[in-house]
């Protein structure tokens, strides 16, 4: 793989992903109480800026913005979701942060950048918190990173397009119908495909 940007975005994300879901004892910022959803708003943010030689106050500002989005978003898809709040929360805020850095409170390419990210990850399932996740963070990292430089160029999904909305609180909103009255029946079948699979081992 080229060593670029997105490389080194994805190794960093899913490195502390993985170390903190194997139990290593490292400090972790968390970002809407999850330490996951913290790893994939600020270093993503953070290493997008460096890259680009955005000055250290605004790439402060932009992790505060990562923040302030990740826990709006989780008022609609839930707390402990369906969706993987990794993706969907942290990976949104994330690609409006990048676009902050460059292009300051510029709604319109904010929308986009929100709603291309809702655009791709949408229905991306949370399974429990395991190893796994650092393969979903590299799906949201990828997808963040490539949305926010989108809508810097102008390029973005429509209210045409799916569950996009007008706005990106409308988006927001038709993503949490997503998580909470169309999926309302993943969590009980993870349980129990969980469950079987504990019984079968227990059998072998």
């Amino acid at each position: 793989m080229s060593d670029d940007l997105f490389y080194k975005a994805k190794f960093a994300v899913a490195a502390a992903v993985d170390a903190r879901m194997a139990g290593h004892p490292m400090p972790v910022m968390t970002s809407g109480g999850s330490g996951n959803q913290g790893a994939v708003g600020i270093l993503t943010t953070y290493l997008v800026g460096r890259h680009q030689g955005i000055e250290t106050g605004c790439i402060e500002e932009s992790i505060a913005v990562t923040h302030a989005l990740n826990s709006y978003i989780k008022c609609f898809i839930g707390e402990l979701s369906v969706v993987c709040g990794c993706s969907m929360a942290a990976g949104i805020a994330a690609a409006a942060a990048i676009v902050y850095q460059q292009c300051g409170i510029d709604m319109d390419k904010i929308s986009f950048a929100m709603d291309n990210v809702i655009g791709d990850l949408s229905g991306l399932i949370c399974d429990g918190a395991k190893p796994g996740c650092a393969m979903k963070t590299v799906s949201a990292v990828d997808t963040a990173i490539r949305s926010g430089f989108m809508a810097i160029a102008g390029y973005g999904l429509s209210e045409d397009d799916g569950i996009i909305g007008k706005t990106p609180e409308n988006s927001i909103k038709n993503l949490g119908r997503i998580a909470i009255e169309g999926m309302f029946k993943v969590d009980p079948t993870v349980i129990h495909i969980l469950q079987d699979k504990s019984a079968s081992y227990g059998r072998a």
